[in-house]
């Protein structure tokens, strides 16, 4: 079995690659996700492939309409019954996908990534792929079919019913904003880490401020507490305060944590 960790950088084995490889040269193809809220897929599912399902999940509301539609989208229309949802399933939550090549051979792909975009790029995933038997290969076909069994076709008809999953509106706000919030879900999509340039010295420098951060998060929070005791406050006690707040943050205790990092 070859392992993918994420994140990593795109170079040697990856999903994109595998996924690649299982469009254009599948003749039986299954997928399964538990949520869907990106596809990026530029790749078409080759006419090689004769029988194939993809299926997803629907827990919590966490698959986006706009996924749906791209998947949709990039179906041949004689494919399109053949996305389905798992209607019927309360707990579904595989990620995985399996198939049967050309030749006869059988592979899987299987692990914690789902189908969004960060989940392939900057999420922390773990996934395994490896050459699997025909016989285990009909056991995933046969376990695919009986989820098959109690899904829907995902069509607009299925996402007009379908509510997808809204951040609670703030509190301050008007009650013309909430019922807007209540009907409107926005894609704010991520961008692709390898379309971010110089992106690097600011996430390291983000990184050792939050393990700053962590290492002296007891003083800072036993410093807060002992001021808030104080009964006469004065601009040379603030001035002390706020010093050694600021040398805990960004230097620690002994002042070497971030010395020379500008």
């Amino acid at each position: 079995m070859q392992l993918i960790l994420l994140p990593r950088k795109s170079d040697g084995l990856s999903l994109e690659k595998i996924y690649q490889r299982a469009l254009s040269r599948s003749k039986e193809l299954y997928i399964v996700s538990a949520f869907l809220t990106e596809w990026g897929v530029k790749d078409a599912l080759g006419s090689q492939c004769e029988s194939f399902l993809f299926i997803v999940g629907k827990d919590f509301g966490i698959t986006r309409k706009h996924a749906c539609r791209s998947v949709m989208k990039w179906l041949p229309t004689e494919r399109r019954h053949e996305f389905m949802v798992a209607e019927s399933i309360t707990g579904f939550h595989p990620k995985a996908m399996f198939w049967r090549e050309l030749d006869g051979k059988c592979y899987a792909l299987l692990g914690s990534s789902n189908l969004t975009q960060a989940a392939f790029s900057t999420n922390f995933e773990a996934n395994g792929f490896s050459r699997i038997t025909g016989g285990q290969f009909e056991l995933a076909s046969t376990w695919v079919e009986k989820i098959y069994g109690v899904s829907v076709t995902l069509n607009e008809t299925w996402l007009d019913k379908y509510q997808e999953a809204r951040q609670p509106a703030r509190s301050s706000s008007s009650k013309a904003d909430n019922n807007r919030a209540a009907e409107e879900v926005f894609h704010l999509p991520l961008p692709a880490i390898s379309e971010l340039n110089g992106y690097q010295p600011f996430l390291n420098q983000r990184r050792d401020q939050m393990e700053a951060f962590r290492s002296n998060k007891a003083k800072l929070e036993a410093l807060f507490r002992t001021t808030s005791r104080a009964r006469l406050w004065n601009q040379a006690r603030s001035d002390d305060f706020y010093y050694k707040l600021s040398w805990l943050w960004c230097f620690g205790e002994d002042g070497s944590r971030f010395q020379g990092k500008g």
